[in-house]
């Protein structure tokens, strides 16, 4: 599960999110109003994302510290940029964002619908390209693309799970092909994927013995848990 941290000392403010928060499943999302219990937090678990309310709290924040941490999405949420220091404006270790509700709600958002993927999907495709390149695919590959997608839309969307009847269909659309041109190249990357691993380390990967080619619904879900 993908974990993320928001900071704030503002309670109005981490209320207003309380209820969209509540509703989102593939996160994992902790808030607090104390930075000794944020540092705390940060020294112990390892976050996607850390969003912090840099209102009222300037001075106490210590950017230098958050900078030097092994994070590398960190989200400072301002209400004017006047008030906050041109290094940290200039350290790409930040992202900076103006502070309201529905800057925070993109941030956690998995919508695929706009042409600017959020943070979060373009997070989960650099995790799902990770696992491809270990897994020795043919990344020009056409399936491969299709592969992508499909793992994509089932980690992005926990009502869609059904490879034939919804998965590969939605995929065709977007590249304005059939559903059995989908299915087809997907089968036909991992074959050349097998061909380039050993079965003990094909194993190891899905974490159990399954002795031939891995299906498309065993690889698929296999690489959805482990992002």
């Amino acid at each position: 599960m993908n974990k993320v941290l928001i900071y704030s000392n503002d309670l109005s403010f981490l209320k207003g999110l309380n209820n969209y928060i509540s509703n989102i499943k593939n996160l994992e999302i902790q808030m607090c109003t104390s930075l000794s219990l944020l540092k705390e937090n940060l020294e112990k678990i390892s976050y996607i994302l850390v969003i912090i309310d840099t209102n009222n709290d300037m001075e106490a924040i210590n950017y230098k510290y958050l900078s030097n941490l092994q994070i590398n999405n960190i989200v400072l949420l301002y209400d004017s940029l006047d008030n906050i220091e041109e290094s940290v404006i200039s350290d790409k270790k930040f992202i900076l964002k103006e502070r309201s509700l529905e800057n925070v709600k993109a941030l956690l958002s998995y919508d695929t619908s706009d042409e600017n993927d959020s943070f979060l999907v373009l997070y989960t495709k650099k995790r799902i390209l990770n696992e491809i390149k270990g897994l020795k695919f043919e990344v020009t590959n056409i399936g491969v693309q299709y592969l992508i997608d499909c793992i994509l839309l089932i980690k992005c969307n926990d009502a869609l799970y059904n490879l034939e009847k919804e998965i590969y269909p939605i995929v065709a659309k977007k590249y304005n092909v059939t559903s059995n041109k989908v299915k087809w190249n997907i089968y036909s990357c991992i074959n050349n994927m097998s061909r380039n691993n050993s079965m003990e380390r094909i194993n190891r990967y899905l974490g159990f013995s399954y002795n031939r080619t891995p299906t498309p619904k065993v690889l698929i879900f296999t690489i959805v848990n482990k992002i």
